[in-house]
């Protein structure tokens, strides 16, 4: 079918009105060296803060700053899903300090083998994160306690959590074939089990001779002892934690303690104005 007066197209146009038409400039794609970087610079970057020859093709910071600047808010999250030697973490901690900003950042790589004394891309990316918060705190006057130069690293593992018995619902249980598990792991999946943020601030602390994690400031405590008595029971209790999370194991099978426990935590809740949420994996 043709289209037009004389019939002379082979396809309907649209036709815009001068007044219809945003005006200025179309913007360039094109990012000149002298603005943004280059693969070199980049290499020496790299090679300040870690060591030479780790990484063959990184980016320069630069470039990811001036993207930063055309498509992030001050306070957006950004995401990396092919991190590399972690430049865009180094991109945002340079530009949180020197602007003022509060971006926050999510870098992921895949620990793929390469010929470095890191072994890993992803023992890169760590390693010049590492660096690049210890070199602006030292350094820069302007690094104050309250700008966050640090970073959480994570590695995709198994769960160690086992799925609940039939009519528990979502009730949580450590899985017995994985009585080995580091505390670390173990204390990350119940912060994501519990519906906590995986940067929320987590303290260590010795209560009645035993380390327990706090976690925002006593809204959460976790205690991984095997062995469990009245006395560190009833000492995390006069702690008055929103939720506090125990083992099973901990009690080493010992009703009498478990038992004692229970209404201690009963006659303790029965004077408070929110109770204790207490949680036996």
């Amino acid at each position: 079918m043709d289209w037009g007066r004389a019939l002379e197209k082979q396809r309907p146009r649209l036709k815009r009105y001068l007044s219809e038409v945003q005006q200025g400039v179309v913007p360039s794609t094109w990012l000149p060296f002298e603005q943004v970087g280059h693969n070199d610079e980049a290499q020496k970057e790299l090679a300040r803060l870690i060591g030479p020859k780790q990484f063959s093709t990184p980016k320069p910071v630069r470039l990811l700053r001036h993207l930063l600047a055309v498509f992030v808010d001050e306070d957006s999250l950004v995401c990396d899903f092919f991190a590399g030697s972690g430049t865009l973490g180094d991109a945002v901690m340079r530009n949180n300090l020197e602007k003022g900003t509060r971006i926050r950042h999510l870098s992921v790589q895949l620990p793929e083998a390469v010929d470095s004394p890191l072994q890993t891309i992803a023992g890169i990316a760590r390693k010049r994160l590492t660096a690049t918060g210890t070199l602006l705190s030292a350094d820069d006057s302007r690094a104050t306690d309250h700008l966050d130069l640090g970073f959480r690293a994570y590695r995709l593992s198994r769960s160690v959590l086992a799925p609940a018995p039939e009519g528990l619902g979502d009730a949580l249980f450590t899985d017995p074939a994985k009585s080995d598990v580091d505390d670390e792991a173990l204390l990350t999946e119940l912060l994501l089990a519990r519906g906590f943020d995986l940067t929320i601030e987590v303290a260590w602390h010795e209560v009645a001779g035993t380390s327990v994690a706090n976690v925002a400031d006593g809204a959460l405590l976790v205690c991984f002892t095997r062995d469990m008595t009245s006395e560190l029971f009833e000492a995390l209790v006069d702690l008055e934690p929103a939720q506090l999370i125990l083992l099973e194991a901990g009690f080493g099978g010992n009703d009498e303690v478990k038992v004692n426990a229970l209404q201690h935590l009963k006659t303790a809740n029965a004077h408070r104005q929110t109770p204790i949420e207490l949680l036996v994996v």
